[in-house]
This record gives structure tokens, sequence and C-alpha cells, in this order.
């Protein structure tokens, strides 16, 4: 019994962990895009906001924060997702559709991989990548970089399935962790729902807006 109430428990603290982690990385998502806006505007306006965030002074200690946040939140992910599974360490001969059950609930491990390993795609092509904004005339600034992978139907490609697997990934994220940390009210679930859904159509579509632009812009 004590064994039960500890394992209930656990998985509650889980749940809690990967639902907070879930909505610091939701907001920086936002902010994220809408910086990203500026690559609309032109390519100095673009490098003068790369330039920004990197001599801001706390710019590294962000960055490590977030990457803590995502290791709890993969780290939490993949202890519930082991535990679920050994609850049920028999499979059923006869898979059945649960109730309340989406291909969003469901295939939430499989998309958060894909999310996972397009974000080490993302950060080892854009933050570690070949540009440098103090040498403009010589090298390659973050904007003229961002034009040239986009310009690869490939990268764009990927890019553009990994944005919209992320736009279903949030939804069901989004809802779940409302309800997890007692923000949604049984009442107002409805309301929660078209929040989720208006909020991941925005960062998809949004981020999807990118290699779809530049693609098209290096082709015509």
């Amino acid at each position: 019994m004590n064994y039960i109430k500890l394992t209930t428990s656990s998985m509650i603290g889980e749940k809690l962990v990967m639902a907070t982690t879930g909505m610091v990385m939701m907001l920086f998502l936002a902010g994220h895009l809408v910086g990203n806006t500026l690559l609309f505007v032109g390519r100095e306006e673009f490098n003068l906001y790369a330039d920004f965030l990197n001599s801001f002074k706390m710019v590294y200690l962000v960055e490590a924060g977030l990457m803590l946040v995502l290791v709890a939140h993969v780290w939490s992910a993949i202890r519930l997702t082991l535990a679920n599974k050994r609850a049920r360490p028999v499979g059923y001969v006869i898979k059945r559709k649960a109730i309340n059950s989406t291909w969003m609930s469901s295939h939430m491990a499989h998309t958060g991989v894909v999310i996972l390993l397009f974000l080490i795609m993302h950060i080892a092509s854009m933050k570690l990548g070949p540009w440098d904004n103090e040498k403009i005339k010589h090298a390659d600034t973050l904007y003229d970089l961002v034009l040239k992978l986009f310009a690869d139907p490939i990268y764009s490609g990927i890019y553009l399935v990994c944005m919209i697997l992320l736009g279903f990934h949030l939804h069901h994220a989004m809802k779940s962790s409302f309800i997890t940390l007692g923000v949604a009210r049984k009442h107002r679930l409805d309301c929660y729902a078209k929040a989720s859904l208006l909020y991941s159509l925005f960062i998809s579509i949004g981020f999807s807006s990118f290699p779809v632009y530049f693609y098209i812009l290096s082709i015509i």
C-alpha cells in the first residue's frame, strides 16, 4: 500500500514538473517567434536583434536555465512513459481506443522525440552555425545563414514537418498542463481547449512561415 501511494505521489510530482517546465518553454516559444518575425523586416534589423541578444550579459544564464528546463521536461516525460508501460506490461490482444484518447494524446512520446531531435539540429545549424555578425563584408551573418538553410528544400521540408508536429504536441500539452496545474475548471474546459488550439496554431503556422517564405524567395 505504501509503495502504491509513493508511486502515485511520484507520478503526480512528475506531471507537475512536466506541466510547469512545459509552460515555461511555451512562453519562450512565443517570445522566440515574435523576435524571429524580424526576418521579414530585413537583414540589418534581424542582425541587430541577434546582436542585442548576444550582447545581453545574462543570455548565457538564460540559455542554461532553458536547458535545465528542457532536461527536466524530457526526464519527467521518460519516467512517466516508463511508469505507464510498467503498469501495463502485457499488451492487449485487441487494442481499443480510449474514450478520451486522441491521436495527439496517444502519440505525445513520438512527437516529443521528433521535436527533441529537431531541436538538436536547429541548435547545431543556427546557434553553432558558421556566421559572424561582426564581419558583415567578409562572412555570412545570421540572416544570411537563415536564407541559405531555408533555400535547401530538404532542410525546409524537415523544418516544416517538425513545426506541424510541434503544433499537435503543443495543442495537447497545453490543455493537459492547464488541468495538471489546477488552472482549468470544468465549466471552462472548452475555453482552455480553444486557447490551446489558438496557441498551437500561432506557434506552428508562425514558425512554418519562415521556411515557406524563404524557400519561395530563393526560387523566384
